[in-house]
């Protein structure tokens, strides 16, 4: 199976949640993409070939590590082109 966003192949499924009570009444049960975690239903019987085909392994400490220093890079330089533009604006109106 294919994700319908992203055609990644990676699928596994997904939690339950209250608001698939509906789908599980039309027997679709939830999966989710691993590359970009959009959830999908999927019928029963395709649910359970994902989960015969690929048990999912939780990422490595290296790759979360990875994920949390780029959102710390990304925050930084977020953080440092804000305060760029706030000392050009105190600059132009004669503040420094």
């Amino acid at each position: 199976m294919k994700c319908l966003w992203c055609g990644s192949k990676r699928m596994r499924l997904s939690r339950l949640q209250p608001l698939d009570l509906a789908q599980l009444l039309r027997l679709k049960y939830p999966v989710r993409c691993h590359a970009c975690l959009e959830r999908a239903h999927v019928s029963f019987a395709r649910a359970w070939d994902i989960r015969v085909q690929a048990k999912w392994v939780s990422p490595s400490k290296s790759e979360s590590n990875a994920r949390t220093v780029q959102q710390s890079i990304r925050t930084t330089v977020n953080r440092r082109r804000a305060q760029a533009i706030l000392d050009t604006h105190r600059f132009r109106a004669g503040e420094w």
